[in-house]
């Protein structure tokens, strides 16, 4: 069946089929792509084409692992999963490039919210949930189509106010240079790990986002007397904008200029055509040492609806050598609070 796959090899006819795909986000994207190449991974694009119109879409990305070789596809692989015999089509390629590529298992969190029925065909298919996320599994998505006030009026009355309270307290927020400003996000953000306890992304990764995204990824900075606050990475793609990363200062904390950001972040977004603001993971509900539970409360409070996508799957290749991928990962998740 994989001969009705296409390969796809150049940018347009991706970006033309991923616009197939309004719930896709920059998890799918071309340039989302790129970066896992310049970090050193192997992306293979693929498209089941039907009538000149892409049913089901996949970036893979090859990974070598010191616990071996997986292909991984985060956000997707893009399809209708309630119609199980193009999703069956869609688990039989990935099943083909892993296997062609020696990996010792396919990893994917797809974009719909969890659903039992889904996930019910994907155990008939053998597939595990993975014991650790790709990239958020929960998160908080804001809807953009609605007016200032409509925002406001959504968000819990303590957001609001704090909102409100950045030109009072006169923090003012600003869009700078992400390819000048990256080095400074990096150090500021590795001294908010160690405060807040997780693990940043690699200077590398973050310099990828930048050169990669383009034009598409804004660097925001808050604030005071012209000394800094807080600064965030938003990168607007498609229909979704993303507030991909996050740190601040220990000044930071008597001040509402993380709130200022997101403000107007959001309202840069739906300016650039986005209709929604995704918040790029909140913890799962009842779960209170998750890496993202200290930041759960402030993200919620603007509003948007909480979405639990489908879990991560695994499709094992190799079964001997993932039992060994799998205790790794649950030390590591442990370790990590994931």
């Amino acid at each position: 069946r994989h001969m009705t796959f296409q390969k796809i090899t150049d940018k347009t006819t991706w970006l033309e089929y991923f616009s197939h795909f309004p719930e896709a986000n920059l998890l799918q994207s071309w340039e989302h792509g790129e970066i896992s190449q310049s970090i050193g991974h192997t992306v293979e694009r693929w498209a089941y084409v039907d009538k000149r119109r892409a049913t089901i879409l996949m970036s893979c990305v090859i990974k070598n692992a010191r616990r071996g070789r997986f292909l991984e596809v985060a956000g997707g692989p893009l399809l209708d999963w309630r119609d199980t015999e193009r999703a069956t089509i869609a688990l039989e390629q990935l099943r083909y490039v892993g296997t062609q590529y020696n990996c010792v298992f396919v990893r994917f969190r797809a974009q719909p919210p969890e659903d039992p029925k889904t996930i019910e065909f994907l155990n008939t298919q053998g597939l595990k949930q993975s014991p650790i996320h790709i990239v958020i599994d929960h998160t908080t998505i804001l809807d953009l189509t609605k007016s200032d006030d409509e925002l406001l009026k959504g968000m819990r009355q303590q957001t609001r106010y704090e909102v409100k309270r950045v030109a009072k307290r006169g923090v003012a927020v600003r869009a700078l240079d992400p390819a000048k400003g990256i080095e400074r996000f990096y150090e500021l953000q590795r001294e908010t790990a160690l405060r807040q306890n997780f693990i940043p992304p690699s200077r590398r990764y973050l310099e990828a986002v930048v050169e990669g995204y383009g034009e598409k990824v804004k660097l925001y900075g808050a604030f005071k007397n012209d000394v800094l606050l807080n600064l965030a990475i938003v990168v607007f793609y498609g229909n979704e904008a993303s507030y991909l990363e996050a740190a601040s200062t220990p000044d930071a904390r008597k001040e509402p200029g993380a709130y200022g950001i997101i403000w107007q972040a959001m309202r840069d977004a739906r300016e650039y055509g986005c209709t929604r603001f995704n918040l790029w993971g909140i913890a799962p509900p009842g779960v209170s040492n998750h890496r993202y539970s200290g930041v759960t409360t402030f993200k919620r409070g603007f509003g948007g609806e909480d979405v639990n996508y489908l879990p991560p799957q695994d499709m094992v290749l190799k079964p001997m050598a993932y039992r060994l991928t799998q205790a790794v990962e649950l030390i590591r998740k442990k370790r990590r609070h994931l």
